[in-house]
């Protein structure tokens, strides 16, 4: 509603019906500020990183504030949280893959193939690994890796990891 029509309106009204019309948008405000807040609590969850895989980005110990989105929403890069049995609990891992991508390790360096044809370097690229046959990432899982890539338990030893396993995504 452009700010001329609000005017025009405003101005036709007597007093009582500002009044009613003032407090009418307010309770409104309130409401739609309560919603909002109230799925930013919903979302938002707490967690304890418990490993040094994370490292030099996030320490051992460290309290780690995450909002759970969509698992189509999170992005290549973020840092999520994941918990499934094939991975024995919770860890704390960066995205890398997603579907469609190929993960690449070639002279000690990660590197991955997007769909697009561009190329993505992760943050921390560097891994104890030469050789290792590229790994294209199948749909609805993401290739996640430890940004402590020389002592990370992550999707170069156990593969993709489904959008189940998703709980979070980590608070930058």
């Amino acid at each position: 509603m452009h700010y001329t029509a609000l005017f025009v309106i405003v101005m036709a009204m007597n007093n009582k019906s500002i009044v009613r019309f003032t407090v009418v948008v307010a309770a409104l405000a309130v409401i739609v500020g309560l919603a909002f807040a109230y799925t930013q609590i919903r979302n938002t969850r707490y967690y304890i990183n418990d490993g040094a895989a994370m490292e030099p980005t996030i320490s051992a110990g460290q309290e780690l504030r995450a909002t759970a989105v969509k698992p189509e929403q999170v992005s290549r890069g973020d840092i999520i949280i994941l918990n499934s049995e094939f991975i024995n609990g919770q860890q704390v891992r960066r995205v890398i893959g997603l579907p469609g991508d190929t993960v690449v390790i070639e002279d000690g360096a990660i590197l991955v193939q997007i769909v697009d044809g561009s190329t993505y370097i992760p943050k921390f690229s560097k891994t104890p690994e030469t050789e290792v046959a590229p790994k294209v990432v199948q749909p609805e899982t993401y290739y996640v890796i430890g940004d402590n890539t020389f002592n990370s338990f992550d999707s170069r030893r156990y593969g993709g990891v489904p959008f189940s396993s998703y709980e979070a995504t980590v608070d930058r």
